[in-house]
This record gives C-alpha cells, sequence and structure tokens, in this order.
C-alpha cells in the first residue's frame, strides 16, 4: 500500500506545494531556517498546504489526516511534540491512541540519523504504543540544516533515513521534490492502516477475532471463531526505554465463542525475539500441574515480514488468552491491612513459594525458572496465589542445570536478586526466591514505612542497576540496617515478622550479602534447605484447628516429599550435569512420585 501511494503521487503536486512553501518563506523573510521557530512555521505551513491540496479530493467518506500543532497545546499526558498527524476518527478527541505520525524539530543535526533515538522522538513513539499493539510507527525529525529524516519504529527495532529537505531558497532542488512525495505518499496510506494489532480504516479496533490480526497463525478453529472484546489495559516493559526487545500488553477482557458463551479472561500480546516465547513456557508448567498457575484458555502467533536491513533476530508475537487471575498483590495487601488478618496472606505467599520451588524441581527432567518475579505479577484470585507473566521463563532439560547461564540481566529492576543487578552469568530459584522477598519489604514499606530518600533510590526505578546493587548492598547489610531504613511505624502485623524471617533465608549470615553478590558462583546453593523456608512460615503462624492455611499445607507436604528441592550440589555446578547421587535425592524422582 506505501508503495502504490508512493508511486501515485503527482509531480505536478509536489511542484505546486514546494513553490507555495518558498513564496510563505520569502513572505515571512525567512531567509535563513536555523531558527528553531523558523523551521516550526515552516512545518505548520508545509502541512496545512498539503491538507489544502488533498482535502477537495476527498476518498469516499473514509476518516482522513490532519496536522495539529502541538508546540502550543498539550497532550492529554502533558507532553508537547512540535506536532502531529493525526487520525480523524468522528467523537473521538486527540490523544496518543489517534496519533498516526509524530514531528520533531531539533535543535541541531547532531545524533540524528541514529537508529535508535534517545530524545523526544523515542517518547513519543512510547507513548503512541502505551495503550493498544502498534506493528509500526512513524516520525518525523527535522534538523537545524533543513534535513528531515523518515524513523520507522518497528518490533525489530528503529529505522531511519533522510527524505529531502524543507524549501528554504529560490531554486528548485529535487531533494525538496522527496520531501514533499513522502507527505503526500503518508497521507494516503496511513489513513487505511495506523499500525494497530487488529486496525479497522477507523483505527484500533477494541473487539475483533484473531483473524483479523495481519500475520496471525491460529490452529484452533475454536479459536478462529471467537469475538474477543478488550476493557482497558496498558503496556508492560516499556521496550527498557528504547523501544527495542520484548514489549507486552495485558487487558482485561471478555471472550464470546461460537456459540455465544462469554466469560472474563485476560488477553496478551507480547513482541519478542524468535528465541523465546511465553507460550512454550507457560504450556510447560502447565502440562507441569505446577500450581498456582492460571490456565492457558488459547493462544496463536503472530509473524511479521522479515527486515531485511538488520541484523536483529526475527521479531514474532504470542497471542496469550489466560483464564482470569484476579487482583494483584498490592491491592490484595492493601484490603488485608484494613481487615488485620494477616494469615490468609501469608497463606497465599506460602503457596507462591510452592510455585517456584515445584517449577524449578525434576518433572521428567524439566525444570523452570520465572526470572520476572515482582509485585505486578503475583496475583490473588479467591483468596488463591497466581503466578502471571512467564514470558521470561526459561525451560532445562536433563542436559543442562536447573541454573540459567544466557539472559540473565532481565526482569523488573527493583525486584531482580542482589546477583543478578551484579551481572553474574547465572540465576537460580534462590533468586526468584529472593525477588519474592523483595516484594514483601516493598509491600510493607510502602504501607507502614516512611518513603524517605531510600525508598525512592530502592523502588524508583530510575537507577543504574550498578548503583541500585549498592544502595540495596547498604539496605541489606545486616536485620538491623534492613529494618532502620524503612523507618516502620510501630506495627505487629505478622507480615513484618515474615520478612525478619525471610531474610535470613535468602541473606544467611554465613557468606553474608557481600560475598553472596560478589562470588563467581551463588554460595547458597550448595547450602539451600527448603525445610528453612517452612520454618519462615511456621515462626509466623501458629498451627492451630482454628487458622486455615490450606497453601501452606501443600507447601509442607511438597517440601517433605522432595526435601533436596533448591539444593545444588557444588559438583553438579560445577560440571553441569546430574550427579548419581543427586539422581538418587528424592527432588530428582520421576514425575509420578511427585506432588505438586
Amino acid at each position: 500500500a506505501w508503495a502504490q501511494a508512493y508511486a501515485a503521487v503527482r509531480a505536478e503536486d509536489c511542484t505546486l506545494i514546494t513553490d507555495e512553501l518558498r513564496d510563505y518563506c520569502r513572505r515571512m523573510k525567512y531567509t535563513d531556517l536555523r531558527s528553531e521557530d523558523h523551521r516550526q512555521s515552516v512545518v505548520n505551513a508545509l502541512f496545512k498546504m498539503i491538507e489544502k491540496q488533498l482535502r477537495p479530493k476527498g476518498a469516499d467518506g473514509a476518516p482522513g489526516l490532519h496536522w495539529e500543532d502541538k508546540h502550543v497545546r498539550q497532550m492529554p499526558n502533558g507532553r508537547k511534540p512540535d506536532g502531529v498527524i493525526v487520525a480523524e476518527f468522528p467523537g473521538l478527541p486527540t490523544d496518543w491512541s489517534t496519533v498516526a505520525a509524530s514531528i520533531e524539530i531539533k535543535s541541531s543535526a547532531h545524533g540524528i540519523e541514529d537508529s535508535v533515538l534517545s530524545g523526544q522522538l523515542l517518547q513519543d513513539f512510547l507513548d503512541m504504543a502505551e495503550h493498544q499493539p502498534r506493528r509500526f510507527m512513524i516520525g518525523l525529525a527535522v534538523a537545524s540544516d533543513c534535513k528531515v529524516f523518515v524513523h520507522l519504529c518497528l518490533p525489530h527495532g528503529i529505522y531511519s533515513c533522510a527524505v529531502g529537505q524543507l524549501p528554504s531558497a529560490a531554486e528548485t532542488e529535487s531533494r525538496h521534490f522527496e520531501l514533499i512525495r513522502f507527505v503526500l505518499a503518508m497521507y494516503t496510506a496511513l489513513p487505511a492502516d495506523l499500525g494497530f494489532l487488529a486496525h479497522t480504516p477507523y483505527g484500533f479496533s477494541s473487539t475483533f477475532k484473531v483473524t483479523d490480526i495481519p500475520g496471525c497463525t491460529v490452529s484452533s478453529e475454536e479459536f478462529k471463531g471467537m469475538d474477543i472484546k478488550l476493557q482497558g489495559g496498558r503496556a508492560f516493559n516499556g521496550r527498557r526505554g528504547r523501544l527495542t526487545g520484548s514489549r507486552s500488553w495485558i487487558y482485561r477482557a471478555q471472550v464470546q465463542s461460537a456459540d455465544g458463551t462469554q466469560s472474563s479472561a485476560i488477553f496478551k500480546f507480547i513482541w519478542y525475539s524468535k528465541a523465546r516465547s511465553e507460550v512454550d513456557v507457560h504450556t510447560k508448567v502447565q502440562d507441569m500441574d505446577i500450581p498456582y498457575v492460571p490456565r492457558l484458555l488459547h493462544s496463536a502467533k503472530v509473524i511479521l515480514p522479515k527486515v531485511n536491513l538488520t541484523e536483529h533476530e526475527e521479531v514474532v508475537g504470542d497471542i496469550l488468552v489466560v483464564a482470569d487471575a484476579g487482583v494483584g498483590l498490592e491491592a490484595y495487601f492493601a484490603s488485608a491491612t484494613i481487615f488485620g488478618d494477616m494469615v490468609p496472606f501469608i497463606d497465599v505467599v506460602a503457596g507462591y513459594v510452592h510455585t517456584l520451588l515445584a517449577a524449578n524441581n525434576a518433572y521428567g527432567d524439566t525444570h523452570v525458572l520465572h526470572r520476572d518475579i515482582s509485585v505486578n505479577n503475583l496475583m490473588v484470585r479467591g483468596g488463591q496465589p497466581v503466578v502471571i507473566d512467564w514470558g521470561f521463563g526459561v525451560i532445562f532439560d536433563h542436559t543442562t542445570l536447573r541454573v540459567a547461564s544466557k539472559d540473565a540481566i532481565i526482569g523488573t529492576a527493583p525486584f531482580m536478586g542482589i546477583r543478578v543487578l551484579a551481572s553474574h552469568g547465572t540465576r537460580s530459584v534462590i533468586d526468584d526466591l529472593e525477588s519474592l522477598f523483595l516484594v514483601l519489604s516493598y509491600l510493607l514499606w510502602s504501607e507502614y514505612g516512611t518513603k524517605n530518600d531510600h525508598h525512592l533510590d530502592l523502588w524508583g526505578g530510575k537507577m543504574e542497576k550498578d548503583k541500585l546493587a549498592d544502595n540495596r548492598s547498604n539496605w541489606l547489610a545486616s536485620p538491623a540496617e534492613y529494618i532502620k531504613r524503612m523507618e516502620l511505624r510501630p506495627t505487629d502485623s505478622k507480615v513484618l515478622a515474615l520478612v525478619k524471617q525471610f531474610y535470613h533465608v535468602v541473606f544467611p549470615e554465613d557468606p553474608g550479602i557481600y560475598k553472596i553478590r560478589n562470588d563467581a558462583s551463588d554460595p547458597r546453593l550448595a547450602a539451600f534447605d527448603a525445610h528453612a523456608l517452612l520454618g519462615v512460615f511456621d515462626a509466623v503462624v501458629e498451627p492451630t484447628g482454628d487458622v486455615q492455611t490450606p497453601c501452606l499445607d501443600k507447601l509442607r507436604r511438597f517440601v517433605d516429599e522432595n526435601p533436596r528441592v533448591g539444593f545444588m550440589s557444588e559438583e553438579t555446578k560445577t560440571s553441569g550435569k546430574r550427579t548419581a547421587t543427586d539422581a538418587g535425592h528424592s527432588s530428582m524422582l520421576p514425575p509420578s512420585k511427585l506432588r505438586y
């Protein structure tokens, strides 16, 4: 469609608009466009002239595009791009979801040709993709020498090239025609497809079938005929601030099958490199019958056309429809503090521990690490724990250790284990348990503590990982320092007692946090004792007939039957294979003898 639109642009239209723009510059006495204000005025005039030229032609009533100068009138989120080209949707106000292209006028030419921008245009792309997946986004940047660059943002990366120059002189030059031709083609091609995941001529569609998604492959006939209605969501991960790598969108949704049956679910879409698949990991833990994992109802893949101009891995999309997971752990904790009974909350935490240990235990010679335990990925439904978002999970077979040795530095930074922040090349279930400890600490600090500078340094999410690792080490240097920095209000909360006990399991006095952070191999692996984790809960919750702790009871049975779960011998760590001794441990029993 873009190629056809570009070929259809008439030379006489380019000439007319170029001449009009030069006349405008002469009338305004803009003989020198090095001034950013002058370039802003010329860009405004350019788009108004193009729209004047195109508007009378119409397009069978289909919505068109129009230019808005946002340099003087901000977007709903308070940002002020220099300008946006907005799709005209009847009754819809201008916001980032209706932006077809963004324009930024740069004060210099420095860095404007970079394939990955670090400034305003990058933030425009982040805003455009905030609430719905897009297969592509377009931005224009105008440099101080009047060169104009187009930046095409794909899941593979951001690609840039020069598309001409703003007319500013009396003579006719081909580079001026190039710019006008590109903008005219953009106005022709964009209204039909703004790059949304499921697009219509009227923009983003919140009700669709997976077959409406370009490039989608789905094997289930039931899923093909199912209507999906999204009910609000947001993007996660932010592509690490550079729009590269994975990015996911999660929505609460209603799904309706062909027979009219409706059910609540979670719809998730994620871009990722071909080497990783959340569907594969989620399916594996579901097949392993790991407890407290939401059921994957349907899945599909979206294959993007290959980009030959890049050496990046091929990017594909995962579509997951997952059973409703309930409410987030933070909201559940807040309600528990209001009612004052923290035993159900602690029981839910025991369930999370069970999930992490069971996934990492031997099951048909397969192990799974989650690697992204955070406050957003722990849910509660009907009083039962739910662990979601297995997109960063990794599967091991019998030829490998239960320790990840690639892509180790991934996850949510404020909840990454200290060794992960320190860039050690391996990860284990102990790192996931440490992340769970940090989630509990965050909840406790946020509810009962003081949001001081220490809180901002640890949970603000804006700090480089090395600095964050230093702050974390200082905070966790000792149990006393751990409590002191939170500046907790007086409380007899059982959660405080829980995290104090949890601290000693995750950061034992011997070897201590500095050795844990700095040693080449994790010294906790050979000394890990799952029964010590049970002791954390037993020290807080007294077993009586009146106290119901079903998740803790299941965890206790699991650890009793798999006492070596989480343990990694020195010989296993160094050899890279499970030893005969390890094979004899109950944690290595065949699936038929394991209870999850």
